[in-house]
């Protein structure tokens, strides 16, 4: 199992660094992903809406370095379903919850996946 299925871009925050995992170049970076110093580029005051998800998260502030590893993995929508080529699937909320209580499920019963 993996994020990709759930998500085109996989967001990881770790220290003062966001990185985003993206397979299919969908941010048109040139390249599968990307990193950056969210501190030293100030990417709250010049993309809050970018940020918004961290904050808050475990006293994520996006200013600070952050004393921990956050994972985004927003829903595919239908629209980004049509553009993917490893996963051509929208991946709504009644699923998401599927296969999350799929995973717990998984886990109470000590499966490794």
């Amino acid at each position: 199992r993996s994020f990709f299925h759930i998500t085109d871009v996989l967001q990881v925050l770790s220290g003062t660094r966001l990185a985003a995992l993206d397979p299919d170049d969908l941010l048109e970076t040139g390249h599968f992903g990307e990193q950056v110093d969210f501190v030293a580029d100030e990417l709250l005051d010049r993309f809050p809406d970018e940020c918004a998800p961290f904050r808050g998260v475990f006293g994520c502030d996006m200013r600070t370095d952050f004393k921990g590893s956050l994972i985004r993995a927003s829903l595919r929508t239908v629209e980004r379903a049509e553009k993917c080529t490893f996963m051509p699937h929208a991946f709504d909320l009644d699923r998401a919850q599927r296969i999350f209580r799929e995973f717990e499920e998984t886990l109470r019963n000590g499966e490794v996946l």
